[in-house]
């Protein structure tokens, strides 16, 4: 808003101004533009961390549920594999073979 104001002034008045009112004003015009962008700067400087720390912590919340999902899903693989093949079991040839090799190759795709 300064920055405004000093531009009117200097746009205004321009030339006809006394040197002692026209340099302090450019000079102020300099030091608040510059005190402008050195804040901007930071600012986005400050955003970019704040946003790669939000970006590594999702990084690793999802690394974690994709690991608890995995541990999931093979442990229900294991335990369908064991129900299948006590299923199988109980349906063994009545000569006492518990286990053929048509079963064992059904059982090797299912469970693999």
């Amino acid at each position: 808003m300064a920055s405004l104001a000093a531009l009117v002034v200097l746009l205004f008045v321009g030339a006809g101004a006394p040197e002692w009112v026209r340099v302090p004003l450019v000079y102020g015009v300099g030091c608040l533009l510059l005190a402008i962008g050195i804040r901007q700067s930071y600012a986005k400087a400050t955003a970019e961390s704040e946003i790669i720390k939000q970006y590594e912590f999702m990084l690793r919340t999802f690394g974690n549920a994709r690991r608890r999902i995995d541990e999931a899903e093979a442990t229900t693989s294991v335990a369908a594999c064991s129900r299948s093949w006590a299923t199988q079991r109980s349906r063994s040839t009545p000569s006492g073979s518990s286990c053929t090799a048509s079963a064992r190759s059904t059982r090797a795709t299912s469970c693999a």
